[in-house]
Order: C-alpha cells, then structure tokens, then sequence
C-alpha cells in the first residue's frame, strides 16, 4: 500500500474517533441530547430536546403525589410512569407521559438534590427520596 491511501485512511479513522469521542461526551453530559441518523444524507444530526415548564410543572406535581405524599422513599421509573399517566391530571392534558420526556426531568430533580437518580442495568432506574 503506498503512502497516500494509508495517509488517507488514517485520517479517516482520525475523523472517525473524534467524531465518535464528541458524541459519547455530548451525550454523557448532556443527557437531554439525542444523536440521529438522517437516512437520505448518512448524516448525523444532534437535537436537543427542549424542556416544557409547563410540562415539567405537571410533572413535579405528578411525582409529588405518587412518591412523596404516598411516602414512598423509592420507586422504579416505570412504576412513577405507569401511575403518572393513571392519574387524572395527565388525562386533562391529554398527553401521557413518555420514558424520554421525563428522563431529563428526573436528571435535573437529580442535579438539584430534590431525588436521588440511580440508573440501573436491564432497567430503566430507580428514584429515592431524598
């Protein structure tokens, strides 16, 4: 193999590994990111999902009644989706709730010290009470 294709490919994997390096910090930090393949370009496009505070407003809500007055010190993430979106309130605003709507919601709960985030393997986590 001459000098240019092995150049060449090595700035291939070069490219490879930096792109690849910015999405799994992106994505680490940022958790309310989501990386996507558009099919008609091979591109990959970054989105950030924005945060609806009237969304999260009910969601707190939500999670106040179903965790806390209920005194609940921990609960599956699936069991806090299934009862949120059994509640009334959620019927009213006819939307339910989503696994990936309220995963940044929980994360900044996380962040702030009201709950206490633990990501479980095979599962979808678990919230405690702080």
């Amino acid at each position: 193999m001459s000098v240019y294709p092995r150049l060449v490919l090595k700035c291939t994997y070069s490219v490879f590994f930096h792109i690849l390096r910015f999405i799994i910090i992106a994505t680490v930090l940022h958790p309310n990111l989501s990386l996507t393949l558009c099919p008609s370009s091979g591109m990959l496009h970054l989105f950030q999902f924005q945060q609806n505070n009237s969304r999260m407003k009910l969601f707190n809500t939500l999670l106040s009644e179903v965790m806390f007055k209920q005194n609940e010190d921990m609960m599956d993430i699936e069991d806090i989706l299934s009862r949120m979106n059994d509640s009334s309130s959620v019927h009213i605003s006819n939307k339910s709730f989503t696994l990936l709507e309220i995963k940044p919601y929980l994360q900044s709960l996380h962040d702030s010290g009201h709950i206490f985030l633990v990501e479980d393997e095979g599962r979808h986590g678990v919230v405690y009470a702080i």
